[in-house]
């Protein structure tokens, strides 16, 4: 019985398979080799750099027909040996590193209109609130409805989504709704969008977003904080010449529950020759100022929500969460960059922020100081080898110059801190075959 229901269903894929106009597959190896000594962190005389190979693994697979499509992509994470089944002889497999990074139907309404339903990724703009935060191994999807159209040159996304925990439904049929899965703040409860955008000329776009996001109050079922974050992405591009810009504002509520009055916004520049380049940017996230808002009930700090950190503000993450990482003082991040394309396939990149605090802050170390001003410097230099569409290997390495702040903000001694660095050298292969008729 159960090898007829298998060759039934069989029977099914294949037919839905040959019914396709398009198939594609496609998948993804890249393995990464790492050399950490204070990625995210503040290292100490008593830290020693550790050396891994991280891994991610895909297999991807459409189906493209003519009203609609469908796929998926399945991903295994890992760290090399870090299998937690296995012998003295040889490990055997991870229960716990595989899992969907994307599976999604798409419905068109017409030949620019259609609706997609599921797991998918969201990567909009510069990737500021929207990200796929590819560098991460396992990568961001997100659960959702999203609704697309384009007339001229005007496109037009509507997303809606709505997330829950395991447990609901499981108290005969009611459950808590809590959403309690992990520390509340790390889990958006929803997550919904509009963005507008307007191809003005071949040289300049403008682009608007509005985000109506919202976390669950700790410990109830019947409460949510919802925050709204609205704002503009700028790009223009004319010959050797280029320049982006962000401006976002937030009000609402905040995870805690505090009323929202904060913004961000960001610049850059940049000239392009033949063989090269060079430019420079600047970003402001708000902060709170414990010389004005020591008994203020609002929250200033500026919430990067899902967008990319790593890169914008330095590729040794020391500020990913920036109200966690500046003391809730926000950061002011000015960053130089050159590039140099050494050969048709491979480019060098180097870039250099400076880092400041936006607003002063109470020392961790000395409740009675205040911190502001410098936290240092960060250089990050990275090679890019392009050998063909499929293979790439890519390298670099990163030094964060630190300061007494910056050993303050991490709850370091400076008598015992030292400079944190980062390396690595990535493979990525991405083959794919595709067959239409």
């Amino acid at each position: 019985m159960k090898t007829k229901i298998t060759l039934l269903f069989l029977f099914i894929g294949c037919s839905i398979v040959a019914t396709a106009q398009t198939l594609e597959l496609s998948g993804e190896l890249r393995p990464r080799f790492e050399a950490n000594y204070g990625f995210g962190t503040a290292p100490t005389e008593d830290d020693v750099a550790t050396f891994y190979v991280t891994q991610r693994s895909r297999i991807n697979a459409g189906l493209y027909f003519k009203n609609y499509s469908f796929y998926v992509s399945f991903q295994d994470i890992r760290v090399w040996g870090s299998d937690n089944v296995a012998s003295n002889t040889g490990t055997n497999f991870s229960t716990g590193t595989s899992g969907i990074h994307q599976a999604w139907g798409e419905f068109k309404f017409s030949p620019k209109s259609n609706v997609r339903v599921g797991r998918q990724v969201f990567s909009y703009d510069q990737q500021r609130l929207l990200s796929a935060r590819n560098w991460n191994q396992a990568a961001l999807s997100y659960d959702a409805v999203r609704f697309h159209t384009q007339v001229k040159d005007i496109q037009l996304d509507l997303a809606v989504s709505y997330n829950n925990d395991s447990d609901k439904g499981s108290n005969a049929g009611f459950g808590v709704d809590d959403f309690n899965m992990t520390r509340i703040e790390y889990r958006l409860r929803t997550l919904n969008f509009l963005h507008l955008k307007k191809d003005f000329s071949k040289t300049f776009s403008l682009s608007f977003l509005a985000m109506l996001t919202g976390y669950q109050k700790s410990d109830t079922c019947n409460v949510i904080y919802l925050m709204g974050t609205y704002g503009f992405y700028g790009a223009f591009r004319n010959e050797g010449l280029e320049a982006k810009f962000n401006a976002y504002y937030q009000n609402g509520k905040s995870q805690k529950g505090l009323d929202v009055s904060a913004f961000m916004a960001t610049a850059e520049l940049k000239y392009h020759l033949n063989k090269g380049g060079a430019g420079i940017g600047g970003d402001y996230f708000s902060g709170n100022d414990v010389k004005k808002h020591s008994n203020s009930n609002k929250e200033h700090n500026f919430d990067l929500l899902y967008g990319t950190r790593r890169g914008f503000l330095g590729y040794l993450n020391q500020y990913t969460l920036i109200k966690k990482d500046t003391k809730g003082g926000g950061l002011i991040d000015i960053y130089p960059n050159v590039y140099l394309k050494v050969c048709d396939k491979g480019k060098l990149d180097i870039a250099y922020h400076l880092f400041y605090l936006a607003n002063p802050v109470v020392d961790p170390l000395s409740e009675s100081r205040y911190l502001d001003g410098s936290l240092g410097s960060e250089i990050d230099i990275t090679y890019t080898h392009t050998f063909s569409k499929s293979i790439e290997l890519s390298g670099g390495c990163c030094y964060y110059v630190r300061n007494e702040t910056f050993d303050k903000i991490k709850y370091e001694n400076p008598n015992n801190a030292e400079n944190p660095y980062f390396g690595w050298i990535m493979l990525t292969f991405k083959p794919s075959w595709k067959i239409s008729h």
